[in-house]
């Protein structure tokens, strides 16, 4: 007996080093889920910087445009699992775009009411919202509310006709021509509730389902926000932890998405092959608290090219006469995220 209570004091003593690593393991996770709570407001800042750059026939142009949205959401409900349902409210939209030195300026915080067509579209997201239902992994589950919004939206394009595919689309560029890629924050992608859903998933991210430790990583393919004719395959991971917030690093790579509304050529050309593609990088801030992204900054490289087909297609449809054209494209978004009291 005496031998025995020697042996499993022996062991006992042996064991604490690997109970005390398991409990350090445990005080390292973290739990990166969604915890909102009814009642709760933030404000949100989402900032767009583009720059296209363009070579066809040796020639070159330059583009570049800014565009801000200020957003409110409140917590509507929670429930037991965690599942949010959010509004969010478009509160301001800003934009500045120089295509070929014509710059276009536009600000809903002080517009002048007789502003011309395609800005009429930003204005009317002004006081408009949405709701989305939110899992505590930040999927978009379904999109509500928004009739209002896409009625709105519908009846500012309705004095515009055929202009808005000119002027709200920036087909100015080939770029924008070719690809959809529109050099502001395209409105009429948030008539489409998919639309809706890719802005609220941009917001948002994508997390693990349980607790993780510095150095966990997950992926995840997802659209880019709104208006963009690509998609992405992201890899996320947690790089540290400290005094409550959580830095997430992600990186990807981005190819051109030609079944989204936003891939389909506005102008098309016979017997020549298309290729998009490119990478993303960023980093995340979290709130460990409530799950919240407090701070994103996320940057999009994107190189495209438009070359003669090498063996031409006798039956395909004639369009425009093959070219030689080339495109680059740098997308840098940030966002931010206040609780207000």
């Amino acid at each position: 007996m005496k031998h025995a209570l020697i042996a499993l004091a022996v062991l006992t003593i042996l064991s604490l080093p690997l109970i005390g690593r398991a409990q350090d393991d445990a005080a390292n996770l973290v739990d990166l889920r969604l915890r909102l709570q009814p009642g709760d407001t933030y404000q949100l800042t989402m900032t767009t910087d583009k720059t296209i750059n363009e070579w066809i026939q040796n020639l070159e142009s330059i583009s570049t445009s800014t565009t801000a949205m200020w957003l409110t959401m409140d917590v509507i409900a929670v429930d037991e699992d965690g599942t949010a349902r959010v509004k969010l409210t478009f509160d301001r939209v800003a934009t500045m775009s120089d295509e070929e030195d014509e710059v276009s300026e536009y600000d809903s915080e002080n517009a002048d009411e007789d502003i011309e067509f395609p800005l009429k579209i930003y204005q009317a997201l002004v006081g408009q919202s949405f709701q989305v239902k939110l899992s505590p992994a930040g999927e978009v589950l379904k999109v509500l509310e928004a009739d209002a919004l896409q009625m709105a939206l519908v009846n500012a394009l309705s004095g515009g006709k055929s202009e808005f595919m000119i002027k709200t689309s920036g087909t100015r560029g080939m770029a924008s021509a070719l690809f959809g890629t529109s050099l502001r924050l395209d409105p009429i992608m948030l008539m489409d509730r998919k639309g809706l859903r890719r802005l609220a998933a941009s917001l948002v991210f994508v997390r693990p389902d349980e607790p993780v430790a510095t150095g966990h990583t997950w992926e995840r393919e997802n659209d880019l926000p709104v208006d963009s004719s690509m998609k992405c395959d992201s890899t996320y991971k947690l790089a540290s932890h400290q005094d409550g917030v959580a830095t997430v690093e992600i990186e990807g790579a981005l190819e051109h998405n030609p079944r989204s509304r936003a891939g389909k050529p506005v102008i098309t050309f016979s017997n020549t092959t298309t290729s998009m593609e490119g990478t993303r990088s960023g980093v995340l801030k979290l709130d460990e608290e409530s799950g919240v992204v407090t701070a994103a900054r996320i940057t999009d490289t994107i190189k495209g090219e438009v070359k003669p087909s090498e063996e031409p297609d006798e039956d395909e449809p004639k369009g425009n006469p093959p070219i030689t054209f080339l495109m680059a494209i740098d997308i840098v978004t940030t966002i931010k995220c206040e609780k207000q009291p």
